[in-house]
């Protein structure tokens, strides 16, 4: 809606079409009266002012990098963190800054200690079950995933939330019926291939 105004009113102006621009104007029923601020009336005469161009360009390269912006971060901060660049408090957004900083340090610190203690570590079905609820509740203190209680998250669930995290582990399983899970940390090889003798031992026909 807003770029549609921008051209439009610019198609206006540079076809010197100001009995548009008056049109539209006088037609324009928003608060915002987007079309007035463009026109001057002096003596009787209504003309565009002369900034009127200038005016649309910084609004449509404001506009266009609040969308990027959006796009980039994936929430609704960019508007809020562009207006506090304009006040020069660039850190405003850092996430230190923010008032339970301290809590969900404390809650990844948690989650990271709990994935590092499981790391390589065999658990059969039943163990996974009471290890999926515990580490959704853990990742869930740092950030809020809806309907994660009403279910056991499966290992790909559990690995889309850690993600999201920017946490370096993954949760793998074994791929046939006899089902044995490990978590798995950053570059390191395949906790599935440390378990061999376990997975030997507890899967044997």
């Amino acid at each position: 809606e807003d770029l549609c105004f921008i051209r439009q009113a610019e198609k206006a102006l540079r076809g010197g079409d100001n009995n548009l621009l008056l049109y539209c104007g006088w037609n324009d029923a928003g608060e915002e009266r987007r079309f007035m601020r463009l026109l001057n009336c002096r003596d009787g005469k209504i003309s565009p002012k002369r900034t009127a161009i200038e005016y649309l360009r910084w609004q449509e390269a404001t506009l266009r990098r609040i969308l990027e912006d959006a796009e980039a971060l994936g929430d609704d901060s960019a508007l809020p963190r562009l207006a506090h660049a304009w006040l020069e408090q660039s850190d405003a957004y850092d996430e230190r800054r923010w008032l339970d900083y301290d809590r969900q340090a404390r809650a990844r610190e948690e989650l990271e200690q709990f994935l590092a203690e499981h790391t390589a570590v065999p658990m059969a079905p039943e163990a996974f079950s009471q290890f999926s609820r515990r580490l959704v509740g853990l990742v869930n203190a740092i950030r809020t995933f809806p309907h994660d209680g009403q279910r056991t998250l499966g290992a790909a669930a559990l690995n889309n939330r850690l993600a999201q995290l920017e946490l370096p582990y993954k949760i793998q399983k074994t791929t046939d019926n006899c089902e044995i899970f490990c978590v798995k940390e950053g570059g390191r090889e395949s906790c599935l291939n440390r378990l061999k003798p376990y997975y030997r031992r507890e899967c044997a026909p």
